[in-house]
């Protein structure tokens, strides 16, 4: 799946999608949020936004970690001083930093129906005063403003599986919501590229999700259903039919084609972060 298309020359329905600053930067990339909409995620742009982005910037980019000696645990998203951002789905808010710095950030609790919710990190966000910790996340209000933080100007946006806060976010150690030191590897932590891992997840039926976000099991995987499984474990999401389920594994046969026309794998049940259904 090809979540990114090189902005160079692009043109989506005859609109030339070269704006703000992004054509500057050799490497620009469109991201496709095509496929997170489709599953129930908001654009954090704004509905119909254009989403850009560039190489370096990309989640756990090795040209960002030459560059600053830190792994990226996200994706930055251009976007122009002020741009308002908005929560991808309702939520709780579980950390607001207020600042004029770049570690001016909004943590949500979103959850998906199925499998585990996770937290979205919206770095460089400026909450608004009604974005409080504990506090359900606005819904179709901006949940606060983007404020310069590098060149371009952008929004840090990642995604973390882990079950709290503090098993990720630890700077007395160098663990931070936007950076981890260079011999961490970010999945190891919980972190996973956010726009593969929002294409495979599905967001419960657009229903308000409460404070106390509870995650609700809609449905148990069966031996021939077709579903999307990401693993943390590979940091890949498999697409196939359910052909086992057992001795703490879901094995399937995958869909894309291949030598042997197709292949058989088999999932540990304890990385699966998330399953969807076809």
């Amino acid at each position: 799946m090809r979540l990114k298309t090189c902005l160079s020359g692009l043109v989506l329905a005859g609109l030339v999608l070269f704006s703000l600053s992004a054509a500057a930067f050799a490497g620009a990339e469109v991201i496709e949020w095509s496929g997170a909409q489709a599953n129930g995620w908001k654009n954090p742009l704004g509905e119909g936004a254009s989403l850009i982005t560039h190489t370096n910037y990309d989640f756990d980019s090795d040209i960002y970690l030459r560059n600053h000696g830190k792994r990226h645990t996200g994706v930055d998203i251009h976007a122009e001083p002020n741009t308002p951002i908005y929560a991808i789905a309702p939520g709780t808010v579980v950390k607001v930093v207020r600042s004029d710095s770049f570690n001016t950030v909004v943590i949500i609790r979103h959850e998906t129906g199925e499998m585990q919710g996770f937290f979205a990190i919206y770095g460089h966000v400026l909450a608004s005063p009604s974005v409080q910790e504990g506090k359900p996340s606005p819904i179709n209000e901006p949940i606060g403003n983007i404020v310069k933080a590098g060149s371009p100007s952008h929004l840090h946006f990642g995604i973390n599986t882990k079950n709290e806060l503090n098993e990720f976010n630890k700077p007395e150690i160098g663990l931070g919501w936007g950076l981890n030191p260079a011999g961490t590897d970010p999945r190891s932590v919980g972190w996973v590229d956010p726009l593969p891992y929002l294409s495979a997840a599905i967001y419960s039926g657009g229903q308000s999700v409460s404070s106390t976000a509870s995650v609700t099991t809609i449905r148990t995987p069966q031996i021939g259903d077709d579903v999307y499984i990401y693993s943390g474990y590979y940091d890949y999401t498999f697409k196939g039919t359910i052909t086992d389920i057992g001795n703490g594994l879901i094995c399937l046969h995958e869909d894309e084609p291949s030598d042997s026309g197709g292949r058989d794998v088999c999932i540990g049940i304890e990385s699966i972060r998330m399953l969807s259904w076809i």
